[in-house]
């Protein structure tokens, strides 16, 4: 197996691992658990990553437009957490940053399929949502279907967008490495 295949399958078991111990840690009341494994995933992914300037700059725009739509969600009422405070919790914002890092690698793919990937955008972002819901890390409006129709909405648009950012920035940083590549 090459190098790239085993970073690609851990930047995917690893996301998937963090989204469980955030997860776990939120039925548990202990958020620390997520905050923790995400962490460490981030900088295991750092440590490894062959595009770490690209990386670093999809993370804070898609963590940061996702921490600012969950915040506006949970304003809405479309979403609520158990510990009953109106700011998002810590193991939610460390799921944007984590979730940030599958994109330009083992969800990348999907950018050539721009409706493939408004549908597994909204398919897997508001299913995930769904099953959160039904584990008790957070809780949806009642009754479901708004705060799914909104969840889906959003990320049918956040992984086509985003997935469109990672390849436009990726040939300016290209571009700017070797100008002949332009």
């Amino acid at each position: 197996m090459s190098k790239r295949t085993i970073f690609i399958l851990f930047n995917f078991i690893g996301f998937q691992t963090v989204w469980a111990a955030c997860a776990f840690g939120a039925i548990n009341q202990l958020q620390s658990v997520g905050v923790i494994t995400g962490f460490i995933y981030i900088l295991i992914h750092f440590a490894f990553t062959p595009s770490k300037l690209l990386d670093a700059i999809i993370m804070l725009g898609v963590a940061t437009t996702g921490i600012i739509l969950d915040s506006i969600n949970l304003y809405f009422g479309y979403i609520s957490f158990n510990s009953g405070n109106h700011i998002l919790p810590y193991w939610l914002i460390t799921l944007w940053f984590a979730f940030s890092l599958i994109l330009p690698h083992s969800l990348r793919w999907l950018g050539k399929y721009p409706l493939l990937a408004i549908l597994f955008g909204g398919i897997g972002g508001s299913g995930t949502y769904f099953i959160g819901h039904q584990l008790g890390a957070i809780s949806l409006s009642t009754p479901l279907y708004p705060s799914l129709i909104v969840y889906f909405a959003q990320w049918a648009v956040i992984v086509p967008v985003a997935l469109w950012m990672i390849n436009n920035i990726d040939k300016l940083l290209m571009a700017k490495r070797d100008p002949r590549s332009a």
